[in-house]
C-alpha cells in the first residue's frame, strides 16, 4: 500500500472521531434528582429509593436521591422550585405538604401553587404504637388511662404539622381525652423515643414501624384506616376498637416543579404506572406495609384538593395551631 493510501486512511479515521464521540454525548440524559422531604431510613426514603431503581431501569438514566427534611416539607419543595420546570428535579413528599398549607394559607412555597402533581406512589396506614413492655394492651386501655389522668399521657408524632399529629388530635376529639403531643423531627426518632420509654404512645406510618413491630420492639394497638392493614391482619382498625372518624393514611407522592410541560408530566406518570405493574416492585412495597394507589395526575390533583379542605376543617375544629 502506498504512503498516500496510509495518509488517506488516517485522515478519514480522524474525521470520524468527532462523529463517534458526539453520539454518546448527544444521547446522554441529565441525571434525574429525586428530592425527598424526609430523613434517611424512614418509609418515605425507602420508597423513594425503590422508585429510583425502577426509574433507572425504565428511563435509562442515572437517578440520585437527596434527602431534604424539615420546614413543613418546604425545604424540599424549595429545591424543585429553584431547579425550575425542566423535569430533571422532582419532589417525593407526603401529606405533610398539604397539612403545611392547611395550617398556613400563606405558606411559600406550597404544594398547590409551586408544584405539579405527577403520581400518587403509594399509601400507608398510620399505627398507634406502644412499647413492648407497656401495660397498655388495647385502645380501650389507652382511652381509660387517658380519661383517668387527663394531660398525663403523651404521644409522639412527626413535627407539629403532620398527618400523624392530625390523627392524634382527631383521636382526642373522638375519645374526649387529653393526651399531650410530643413532636419529633423524624419517625425514626419518634420510634426510638418510644422504645426508650420516653413517651407513652407513638403515631407513625406502618412503613416506618413495621420492622420494629416484627422484631417485637414495639406493639401496635390499632391502625387508622377503615379496615385492617394487610401487613397486620391481627391488629384492629380504630373503628373496630370503638373510635370512629380517624381514617387517615400517609401517602407518598411524586411532584414536578410548576410549569413542567404536560408531556413531561405524563411521561413521568407513565413511568410510575409501569413501576407499579412490576411484581417485584409491588412485592417490595407490600413488604414495607405500603399499598399502591394508581391513578392519573388529574386524579392526584383532585385528591389533594379534597384532602386540603378536610385538613383545614380538622384544624379549625380542634383549634390547632402550628407551634
Amino acid at each position: 500500500m502506498s504512503a498516500f493510501s496510509h495518509r488517506r486512511r488516517a485522515v478519514l479515521a480522524l474525521a470520524a472521531v468527532p462523529m463517534l464521540v458526539g453520539i454518546p454525548a448527544q444521547a446522554a440524559k441529565p441525571v434525574l434528582r429525586l428530592v425527598v422531604a424526609a430523613a434517611p431510613g424512614g418509609g418515605i426514603d425507602r420508597m423513594a429509593r425503590l422508585l429510583a431503581q425502577r426509574f433507572e431501569a425504565d428511563l435509562h438514566r442515572s437517578v440520585v436521591v437527596e434527602n431534604r427534611p424539615g420546614g413543613g416539607n418546604r425545604i424540599a419543595l424549595g429545591e424543585i422550585v429553584q431547579a425550575g420546570p425542566g423535569g430533571d428535579t422532582l419532589l417525593v413528599t407526603t401529606g405533610a405538604s398539604t397539612i403545611d398549607l392547611a395550617f398556613d394559607a400563606n405558606a411559600r412555597p406550597n404544594i398547590v401553587d409551586d408544584a405539579t402533581p405527577v403520581a400518587l406512589v403509594a399509601a400507608s396506614q398510620l399505627v398507634f404504637l406502644v412499647g413492648a413492655k407497656s401495660s397498655l394492651r388495647s385502645v380501650g386501655d389507652l382511652v381509660a388511662r387517658a380519661r383517668a389522668a387527663p394531660g398525663v399521657l403523651d404521644y409522639g408524632s412527626v413535627n407539629v404539622q403532620s398527618t400523624q399529629r392530625v390523627a392524634g388530635e382527631l383521636f382526642k376529639l373522638a375519645t374526649r381525652t387529653d393526651i399531650v403531643q410530643i413532636p419529633y423531627r423524624s419517625e425514626i426518632a419518634n420510634i426510638a423515643a418510644l422504645v426508650a420509654g420516653d413517651i407513652d404512645v407513638a403515631i407513625v406510618t406502618l412503613a416506618s414501624s413495621l420492622p420494629m413491630i416484627r422484631a417485637g420492639e414495639v406493639r401496635p394497638l390499632a391502625v387508622s384506616s377503615a379496615a385492617r392493614a394487610r401487613a397486620l391482619p391481627d391488629v384492629p382498625a380504630l373503628a373496630e376498637a370503638g373510635v370512629a372518624g380517624v381514617t387517615l393514611e400517609s401517602w407518598c407522592g411524586l411532584f414536578a416543579p410548576r410549569g413542567t410541560p404536560e408531556e413531561t408530566v405524563a411521561s413521568l406518570a407513565d413511568a410510575v404506572q409501569r413501576a407499579g405493574a412490576s411484581p417485584e416492585y409491588r412485592a417490595a412495597l407490600a413488604s414495607m406495609g405500603e399499598e399502591l394507589r394508581p391513578g392519573s395526575p388529574a386524579a392526584f390533583a383532585a385528591m389533594l384538593k379534597t384532602e386540603l379542605a378536610r385538613y383545614r376543617e380538622v384544624i379549625d375544629t380542634a383549634h390547632l395551631r402550628a407551634r
